[in-house]
């Protein structure tokens, strides 16, 4: 297989989810704007996530809303991460370099948030979180 998506430093993905009414005490997977769960990594590449970035619709009033990037469902332990606090309350972001947790081909890169029990505002939070990565030949 030749390597179609062959640049220099990788080719470059960007992903955009969403999450509707964010709850507290609860890890919440994202969707793209189909509803889909995420984008399936090409066979022969990795994907290397290397920023997350999200951004509440209301300001957080109390607790903390966590953003990461999840393969298959399963949030990343060293991928990059962003969260809402009492430092940042509406928006944030994460970077992590190239080659940390790369995720495989055929999985599924997606998003999640996990809120704390007393984040607040819940209901009425909308949460988009924006995911860029570069794909490698494995």
């Amino acid at each position: 297989m030749s390597n179609e998506l062959v640049f220099p430093h990788g080719f470059p993905v960007t992903l955009e989810f969403q999450i509707t009414n964010l709850a507290q005490n609860t890890t919440t997977d994202a969707a793209l704007a189909n509803g889909n769960d995420g984008f399936r990594v090409p066979t022969g590449y990795k994907f290397h996530p290397t920023l997350i970035m999200t951004h509440h619709s209301e300001s957080r009033t109390a607790g903390t809303a966590t953003a990461k990037v999840t393969d298959d469902g399963t949030e990343l332990t060293n991928g990059p991460e962003a969260a809402i606090n009492a430092t940042t309350t509406d928006h944030n972001t994460g970077v992590q370099r190239p080659g940390v947790e790369p995720i495989a081909a055929g999985a599924i890169v997606g998003a999640s948030v996990t809120a704390t029990s007393d984040y607040t505002p819940t209901g009425s939070s909308e949460v988009d979180i924006v995911v860029v990565g570069l794909l490698l030949p494995a």
